[in-house]
């Protein structure tokens, strides 16, 4: 018969529990560190650089769900006439400052605020202008599979279902969203 007190330690698991349970813990916690950060670099950052200009990253959006020849092609186009809206881009950024500078400045002068954003408007018109023209030719080199794809992978306008009727027609614009 044994006659030794039962002590504290002995109603805790055995040794050999805690040598599986805890690599056990930090693997799991290891694992769901790096399926959080994954979503989070996929999400956040894209396949651009940071630092990457809004154009870029939006032709680079555009191109993430056509197949390999489809987006050289439509590269292709884009590269090809960047000089021409690259020297658009140049004076939108100019307009740009030259209002932000007429809207801090003091006193404040309305005519002078007009004209910046008049010199902008019509800046971002032309820069609109020559991107859409880029743009519309690079849809045409694609294909048709890689148009629908395209257009299928932007949620930014319309149904988010994938109906046989919203494959076919255009989403409907929701007024509320602009």
């Amino acid at each position: 018969m044994n006659t030794r007190p039962q002590s504290a330690a002995s109603s805790s698991p055995p040794m050999s529990w805690w040598r599986v349970i805890l690599p056990l813990s930090l693997v799991l916690n290891l694992f769901l560190v790096g399926v959080i950060g994954g979503h989070v670099m996929r999400t956040r950052l894209g396949t651009h650089p940071a630092d990457a200009p809004p154009l870029i990253r939006v032709f680079t959006n555009a191109t993430r769900h056509l197949s390999a020849e489809d987006a050289a092609k439509f590269n292709a186009v884009i590269a090809q006439n960047a000089p021409a809206y690259a020297e658009s881009a140049k004076k939108l950024a100019q307009t740009r400052e030259e209002l932000q500078h007429q809207i801090l400045a003091e006193p404040f002068d309305r005519a002078a605020t007009l004209k910046a954003y008049a010199a902008w408007q019509a800046n971002l018109n032309t820069f609109a202008s020559s991107v859409g023209d880029s743009f519309i030719d690079a849809l045409g080199t694609i294909s048709p599979e890689g148009r629908q794809r395209m257009m299928s992978g932007r949620r930014i306008l319309g149904n988010t279902e994938d109906t046989d009727e919203s494959k076919s027609a255009p989403p409907p614009i929701k007024l509320g969203a602009f």
